[in-house]
């Protein structure tokens, strides 16, 4: 009994070639066996493409005529689906328009995170100038104030000094002057015993031309070249009373620093 060689069989039996040979054979006979049969030409009907009958009649070759497809108009045409289209269109504005959102809110908080970051930085900025111009004004009212003290003590003092230049000069234009002086003196003194008036040289020369009975009984007029014009010294046997130009001028400076030291007191 024959049996079919297996996949791995590398080798064909002679008996296998033999039945192979034979199968082969019987179907080739098989196709080309078949039956001849005579026809008759009356029983053979005339048959003719479209077309044929009036090419032939025309003179020369008749060009074949083909129609367009219209894929487009075509109904149930695979590339028309026009459900399917207007919701890929829907689809696709609607992708566009939430895109468009996203892009404004983005850009909205974008602007609006910018312009907070903007002002506060601003805000802080200033604050920074305000407090730098606060202490600038301070230390500016501190200065003025300071400058204002000084200007005052500088105009105390020139106002001082152009008084005293005034009483010199008016001392000089008016000599009798220094007798007044003198007199007011007397009602300072509580004894008047032993009484010696000392002037300057100058003041001398004038009160000795002067008609001094006014004066109390006894009084020396003596000249000291140590005082100025206008200076004047009162000596008792109790003591004496300096009213030399310079130090009733020092009493009038210091009753003017008193008053403006209680000017500026808070």
């Amino acid at each position: 009994m024959w049996k079919r060689p297996s996949k791995r069989s590398s080798r064909w039996p002679s008996a296998w070639r033999g039945r192979v040979n034979w199968c082969c054979r019987a179907r080739a006979a098989k196709m080309c066996s078949f039956n001849r049969h005579a026809i008759d030409p009356q029983e053979v009907e005339e048959f003719q493409l479209p077309g044929l009958a009036e090419a032939g009649e025309s003179e020369g070759p008749v060009p074949w005529e083909f129609s367009v497809w219209d894929f487009e108009g075509a109904e149930g045409a695979p590339g028309r689906q026009p459900e399917a289209a207007a919701q890929a269109e829907e689809i696709l504005a609607a992708a566009r328009d939430k895109a468009q959102e996203i892009e404004r809110r983005a850009y909205e908080e974008g602007f609006h995170q910018g312009l907070k970051d903007g002002q506060e930085v601003g805000r802080r900025g200033l604050e920074e100038v305000v407090q730098r111009l606060l202490h600038l004004v301070a230390e500016l009212n501190q200065e003025k104030e300071q400058l204002l003290a000084q200007r005052e003590g500088w105009l105390v003092k020139l106002a001082l000094l152009v008084s005293r230049k005034l009483l010199a000069r008016e001392l000089s234009l008016h000599p009798d002057v220094i007798r007044g002086i003198i007199e007011q003196g007397f009602q300072q003194l509580s004894h008047l015993e032993e009484l010696r008036v000392v002037v300057s040289p100058p003041d001398y020369e004038i009160l000795s031309r002067e008609n001094l009975t006014s004066w109390p009984a006894g009084v020396e007029l003596v000249a000291d070249g140590n005082l100025t014009p206008g200076g004047v010294r009162l000596e008792t046997a109790w003591g004496e009373v300096d009213g030399s130009l310079e130090t009733r001028w020092q009493l009038v400076e210091e009753a003017v620093r008193q008053a403006l030291e209680r000017s500026h007191a808070p």
